[in-house]
């Protein structure tokens, strides 16, 4: 299912259960946020940067908005709600 702009997202599964300190990068800041800040919350998703078609490798990412706080992080991290 993919992901577009205007969808709700939250955090997949399995990028909530990692065993390490995921952190994404906040739009607009130096600073990072830990995936178990944002945890179960939901988000809107502002922009989908998709990947140039001719760099099939390169993953896309997305824009979300967690309240205040708008993250930009590669789309394999989140699912529609």
């Amino acid at each position: 299912m993919s992901i577009e702009r205007g969808d709700i997202v939250r955090l997949a599964t399995a990028t909530i259960n990692v065993d390490f300190s995921l952190k994404f990068k906040i739009v607009d800041s130096e600073d990072m946020i830990e995936h178990s800040a944002i945890g179960l919350k939901t988000g809107l998703v502002l922009h989908n940067h998709h990947s140039d078609t001719t760099e099939m490798y390169l993953p896309s990412y997305l824009t979300v908005a967690f309240g205040d706080t708008v993250i930009i992080a590669y789309k394999d991290y989140f699912e529609k709600v």
